[in-house]
């Protein structure tokens, strides 16, 4: 039984060691690439020309509706985004203003917001998966190391 335990720590300790740094390590690039484009990012005011309508079909048909955000570059023409579907505490409507911010020289590659909250906490919970990786693996090496090591006490030895 406790063999069959040891293997299962072991088992599971490598995949979610692996699984976590692997995790881990697509995060943090993601987190370097949205530094770099908030540091040469450029803010423009966009604002709500439409909603467009459609239907996602999953377990259940759902109807959307994707808000789409026109705004002028700097180089003097219009663009357009689709916003993400998100939870908001504001509802949006036609006119309503969205920051809007592109990459310096590309105003076609524009994001609504660039926030790091996200992207930092994606990095925490990685980096917890990584750390339970570490301790099932470090079980298992203390469960195995338990199970070979000969008893400390001393037992007393008969001599007839």
């Amino acid at each position: 039984m406790m063999e069959k335990f040891c293997m299962i720590t072991l088992v599971a300790g490598i995949v979610t060691t692996v699984a976590g740094v692997w995790m881990f390590r697509v995060s943090l690039l993601d987190r370097g690439l949205r530094k770099k484009l908030l540091k040469n990012s450029v803010r423009v005011r966009g604002k709500i020309v439409r909603f467009e309508s459609g239907t996602k079909q999953d377990a259940v048909t759902v109807e959307t509706s994707t808000p789409v955000v026109e705004y002028q570059g700097r180089d003097g023409q219009t663009y357009e985004l689709y916003l993400p579907s998100r939870l908001s505490s504001k509802p949006l409507t036609l006119g309503s203003p969205v920051p809007v911010f592109y990459e310096k020289g590309n105003p076609g590659n524009a994001n609504e917001a660039l926030r790091m909250w996200d992207v930092n906490l994606r990095c925490g919970i990685c980096f917890m998966v990584l750390l339970f990786g570490l301790g099932l693996l470090f079980t298992h090496y203390q469960n195995t190391i338990s199970v070979d090591s000969p008893p400390t006490e001393s037992q007393p030895v008969d001599d007839r």
